[in-house]
């Protein structure tokens, strides 16, 4: 009995319209709306659409796919019934299409576990899947007007089931239509409700791509490292990324030619000639010597590959560190060193995420659709369609498991970031516990911070076990399916079987590439996940920077002059406030943070309007807590300028007073100083930065607090070389101790942000009931006792 199914021409382009448009179409959007999530976007009160949309057209996409199963029970029944077949084109056709609204109904099912934007049904899944239910209903109508009548059991079922999807077709559409211009209506926003809207844009404006949005727009967050990863400067490295892809395309023609080549050898052995094979058999050998990562091809590219990847490294490396130099104090203020570090140790992931893209996932694509084309064209495109089902299954079941796994993964990673901060503090700090004698309190601090990491680390490392078990199962069915079919094709006279070993040997090589798709993948989520705290810092922007016409710093008279500057780290508590004359604010005037209102002024010149590097190279700076890098005597007092010699590092030395104590060192100038400058005492450390401020030679000196932390006597000498340091510059001291300062030219004394005292020393002492002098007395008490 015929059975009147669809025509082998029509159903093929309904297939390939299908497949086409619908994917134009998602990927037009998907291009469109990661643009879109780039710019502000003011998020209204209008109701969300696609809650209710969303599950009509689940349910009329399934009860579609059900339709098209129930087409092929039909001819399945009147096979068995009555031995008639259909064509080939069809029965492939049928199976693409329940392919394609099976994964029409996975994308439904996954876009309900996006973000509140991204789940919005009506704006990503509207044009596409309209299309598709509109090419369906004309294609059903075409099928319905050529049709021949027949009145038999089957042909009436099979009429049955293409007038449902009419149905189907039709009232998905009228249905939807209506549910959007009902949302449509009700989320008109009256003229008030958009007025107050506009009055809170500023708080309801998203700069920042969402990675829960889609995973193109999540990519296309991470495009500020492209220009690190590309050698555009260099030719040289151009021609070898070049020579690389032509390697790796090499190497996809090489995987085709090895399996054929054995099947060529099983032939020419099945046909009993009585001679060895040589030229077929010496073939195989050097496309197997040529095949793989470790091949000719596959080696040849790792090596040209090793001075790309150098540059790449370098280039993150130090950009890295470029911009975290840059970015202003307050950022380094509000952050753990310990996390920073962590960050820019995890920068590597960016280039190994490259290398993975480039020459693991690409190439495993290659070779799936390689050997699509390569079964259709040498063998049928049933074992296309096989190869096309597992690669879709395989694909599919390893990203939703990894997306699965990724939380924990960034738990993880967290919980490491964690314990390094709590080490990094811990040893940073080693002389503060040894001082509290916390050395159990820092362990137990540290084991708990370890206990947290091993927890989420078990809970990645176990659920590795759930995707294999997975991904070996999809794999095993795929080479079954293969087996079963070869072996049918072979018993039939078909194939050869030279080709049932092609087939098994391509197949068994097609796993290879699926499961280095599996761990790449993970790799690439585990390494998106670590450069995630880099692309963070990236997109840190230093609030203190260069004005776009800003010029040079001249420095003649050092005048320093604070106009009408009010300041605050905190705005509800004022640190400054209309302060006059010279100030001795040391980050204002290094420009660490700017004035809120006023001006700081160096020679009548506004600092905001001179270049950071300018103004900073003409200050120089003893600090209260002085931090030595751990290296050299000789490294540190010298890195005020580098390109100092020794004799004038020595002379440096000399004026500060610290000389002689250095050369008392066993190895002198070479000595080093330790972590943070802990072989040495607070007094000589402070000379040291005396010595490089001495070396530096700015005409601005600022002292914050240069004396507080040491004793009497180390203050002595610290203040002779900070007497030698003030000649011939204007010298700004921030000081509690006011002995260090009875010298100034100007003292002003500083309450609740205001000067409240100003003048020298001796007419301040004069003043009745003044701050400044009730302090002086205070003190002279105070070291008066502490000498008895």
């Amino acid at each position: 009995m015929m059975l009147n199914i669809r025509g082998p021409k029509l159903i093929v382009t309904e297939v390939t319209l299908l497949f086409v448009g619908y994917y134009v179409l998602l990927l037009t959007h998907s291009i469109k709306e990661a643009q879109r999530r780039q710019k502000p976007v003011r998020f209204s009160r209008r109701p969300r659409f696609g809650k209710e949309p969303r599950r009509l057209s689940m349910k009329w996409s399934i009860g579609i796919l059900c339709t098209l199963y129930l087409d092929v029970f039909i001819a399945l029944a009147n096979y068995i019934s009555s031995g008639s077949t259909v064509a080939k084109p069809v029965i492939v056709s049928y199976i693409l299409l329940i392919l394609f609204w099976t994964i029409v109904i996975v994308n439904l099912n996954d876009s309900s576990k996006l973000s509140r934007q991204a789940s919005s049904f009506f704006s990503a899944y509207r044009v596409h899947l309209l299309y598709a239910w509109f090419v369906g209903l004309v294609f059903e109508f075409i099928y319905l007007s050529r049709s021949r009548k027949f009145y038999d059991y089957y042909n009436g079922l099979l009429y049955a089931t293409r007038f449902l999807r009419v149905l189907l077709y039709l009232t998905g559409l009228i249905v939807y239509i209506a549910k959007r211009r009902h949302v449509h209506q009700e989320s008109i926003i009256t003229e008030e409700e958009d007025v107050g809207i506009e009055e809170n844009l500023e708080s309801r404006t998203r700069l920042k791509p969402d990675k829960s949005s889609s995973l193109f727009t999540y990519l296309l967050s991470f495009r500020i490292f492209l220009p690190m990863l590309w050698p555009s400067k260099n030719f040289l490295l151009q021609v070898h990324f070049v020579a690389c892809i032509l390697l790796l395309l090499a190497g996809r023609w090489f995987n085709v030619l090895a399996p054929r080549q054995l099947g060529i050898i099983t032939d020419k052995l099945s046909e009993n000639l009585g001679a060895i094979p040589w030229v077929e058999i010496i073939l195989y050998v050097f496309y197997r010597f040529c095949q793989g990562n470790m091949g000719l091809l596959g080696s040849l590219r790792s090596y040209l590959w090793i001075p790309v990847s150098q540059y790449t490294y370098k280039s993150l490396s130090t950009r890295a560190l470029a911009h975290v130099l840059n970015l202003s104090l307050d950022f380094h203020l509000n952050k753990k060193g310990g996390e920073v570090l962590a960050a820019l140790s995890r920068g590597g992931s960016v280039n190994t995420f490259t290398e993975q893209v480039v020459f693991q996932i690409t190439p495993v694509m290659f070779d799936m659709v390689i050997a699509m084309v390569y079964f259709l064209l040498q063998f049928d495109i049933y074992f296309s369609i096989i190869v096309l089902i597992m690669t879709l299954l395989y694909c599919y079941t390893t990203v939703k498991i990894t997306a699965w796994r990724t939380r924990a993964r960034r738990e993880m990673v967290n919980s490491w970031r964690e314990s390094y901060a709590v080490q990094n503090d811990s040893i940073m700090n080693y002389e503060t516990v040894k001082h509290f004698d916390a050395d159990d309190y820092e362990n137990n601090r540290y084991e708990s911070a370890v206990d947290d990491y091993l927890r989420h680390e078990w809970r990645v490392s176990s659920s590795l076990s759930v995707i294999n078990i997975v991904q070996g199962s999809i794999l095993t069915l795929g080479l079954t399916a293969t087996s079963i079919l070869s072996a049918y094709r072979i018993i039939y006279g078909t194939d050869k079987v030279g080709d049932f070993v092609v087939l098994l040997t391509y197949m068994i090589q097609l796993q290879g590439p699926l499961n280095f798709f599996g761990t790449y993948y993970r790799a690439i989520q585990n390494s998106l996940i670590d450069a995630e705290r880099l692309l963070e810092l990236f997109n840190e922007k230093p609030t203190i920077q260069d004005s776009p016409d800003c010029k040079e710093l001249q420095v003649s008279n050092g005048k320093v002059e604070f106009s009408n500057v009010s300041f605050a780290y905190d705005a509800r508590k004022p640190v400054l406030k209309n302060v006059e004359e010279s100030q001795p604010i040391m980050r204002l005037i290094l420009r660490f943070y700017d004035v809120q209102s006023g001006q700081i002024l160096i020679d009548d010149q506004d600092i905001r309007d001179v270049s950071l590097s300018s103004l900073r190279s003409s200050i120089g700076v003893v600090p209260q807590d002085t931090t030595l890098f751990n290296d050299t005597i000789m490294y540190n007092i010298r890195y005020a300028k580098p390109d100092a010699t020794d004799d004038e590092v020595r002379k440096a030395a000399e004026a500060a007073q610290i000389h002689d104590n250095i050369i008392k060192f066993p190895e002198g100038y070479k000595t080093r100083v330790g972590e943070r400058g802990l072989k040495l005492s607070g007094g000589e450390k402070q000379r040291i930065a005396v010595a490089r401020t001495l070396l530096k030679n700015p005409p601005i000196i600022l002292l914050d607090e240069a004396t507080s932390a040491l004793d009497t006597a180390t203050e002595r000498q610290v203040q002779a070389s900070l007497s030698h340091l003030a000649k011939g510059r204007t010298v700004l001291v921030i000081a509690h101790r006011l002995s260090t300062i009875t010298s100034a030219d100007q003292i002003l004394c500083i309450a609740n942000g205001s000067i409240v005292e100003q003048g020298t020393h001796d007419e301040l002492l004069k003043k009745e009931n003044g701050m400044y002098k009730n302090m002086w007395f205070q003190q002279v008490a105070s070291e008066k006792a502490d000498n008895n």
